[in-house]
């Protein structure tokens, strides 16, 4: 009888390790397939003597889909102004975006430092800066 017991003990232990080991490579392996990245292409700032509009286009290329797109245009240390929009980019597909005609105190030929930020659903944030330089509409 004892034996029996014993045998049964042993069989439940080793069921419940071997799905301990199973839980946790997959929630380790679920964690790490959660990227959140983006590439821009196309960039460019335009300006009319007085005020600013940007255009690019932004490929999700991880594997969570975009919340939101933030972009800031910075000339020097002096910022020329922001503009934010709401985009559910899924992941592997690109979007096309384009600003409405914002601010002012951006010429034509103006260096500019753009910053693209980029939220992911789940709080992830990303971001990337580039440097560009106004062109004439």
């Amino acid at each position: 009888m004892e034996s029996a017991l014993v045998k049964l003990l042993l069989l439940v232990v080793s069921i419940s390790i071997a799905v301990c080991v199973v839980v946790f490579v997959w929630s380790m392996y679920s964690g790490l397939s959660h990227t959140a990245m983006f590439q821009v292409s196309d960039l460019q700032v335009f300006s009319d003597g007085s005020r600013w509009k940007i255009m690019f286009r932004l490929k999700n290329t991880g594997t969570i889909t975009v919340d939101w797109i933030r972009v800031e245009v910075y000339e020097g240390a002096s910022s020329r102004g922001t503009y934010t929009w709401g985009s559910d980019i899924k992941p592997y597909c690109e979007q096309w975006c384009e600003s409405p005609w914002r601010g002012s105190g951006v010429a034509p030929g103006d260096s500019l430092k753009v910053i693209i930020v980029v939220g992911f659903y789940g709080g992830q944030v990303v971001k990337q800066v580039f440097d560009v330089v106004a062109l004439k509409w």
